[in-house]
């Protein structure tokens, strides 16, 4: 499997801007199906914690994200519904959920 998939024909449920840039990444097999989020996409479009993948790279291997209790070190993985994704240095906590869409 390819670490990246074209922005255009990504989920609609990660709801990123279509026409920022060609690429975005993927997620690894895990616990969540394809059409989970990766916590790289989470971090930079959705919460704006890093600006680009070099940042998120540094932040998750200074072991700063716990996701469901565990320390995250793979930008690949995937958050799905009802995720608890938190950073305790700065203590601040995130659930994942769904709005009316689905989004």
């Amino acid at each position: 499997m390819m670490a990246h998939v074209k922005r255009i024909v990504a989920p609609k449920s990660w709801s990123i801007g279509r026409k920022a840039s060609k690429f975005v990444t993927a997620t690894r097999p895990g616990p969540h199906n394809a059409g989970a989020l990766p916590i790289a996409v989470w971090m930079r479009d959705h919460q704006g914690l890093a600006r680009n993948m070099k940042e998120i790279k540094q932040i998750l291997r200074d072991r700063q994200v716990v996701v469901n209790g565990k320390v995250c070190t793979d930008p690949h993985i995937g958050l799905g519904v009802f995720d608890i994704i938190s950073f305790p240095r700065l203590d601040k906590h995130y659930i994942m959920l769904l709005d009316k869409t689905g989004r």
